[in-house]
């Protein structure tokens, strides 16, 4: 069992308070904050390569619209999807604190343990919520992964 119940559940209440939405498999959603090492091997591993592909799906598809050449997605792509800029952003919106991390740590969040959390949130809200693009664009405008104006 991963983390103890009740930190389970105030990290996806965070999550549904922070994105105003509420989730259906709340197991699935904490296993965003279950890190690499922490109870297995993977921890949300796969939920991040769901999630990263989420955040070049959402980018892509935003430069499209706005008529933006090739060259110019693929540059926004790679700088919003650096490990730091991810990780900036989930330090910044305290996700931190939801981390179950490995327990030799110590408390320590690494920028790419960060970032690949902020990837897994991407990717479970985005299946819990049916692949729906609306909720995507939702998800990402609250992390503050949009396209730069």
């Amino acid at each position: 069992m991963f983390p103890p119940p009740s930190s389970a559940a105030a990290s996806v209440e965070f999550l549904a308070t922070l994105f105003d939405m509420e989730f259906a498999d709340n197991t699935k959603i904490a296993k965003a904050f279950l890190a690499p090492g922490a109870l297995d091997k993977e921890g949300h591993r796969p939920e991040s390569l769901i999630g990263d592909s989420c955040i070049a799906l959402y980018l892509r598809s935003q430069g499209l619209a706005r008529n933006a050449s090739v060259d110019l997605i693929d540059q926004v792509v790679c700088q919003i999807r650096q490990n730091k800029n991810l990780a900036q952003r989930g330090f910044d919106l305290g996700l931190g604190r939801h981390i179950y991390n490995n327990p030799s740590q110590r408390g320590y969040i690494s920028h790419n343990l960060m970032a690949t959390t902020v990837q897994a949130i991407i990717g479970v809200i985005f299946q819990e919520k049916g692949w729906d693009q609306d909720v995507l664009h939702h998800t990402m405008s609250v992390i503050g992964l949009t396209w730069p104006e």
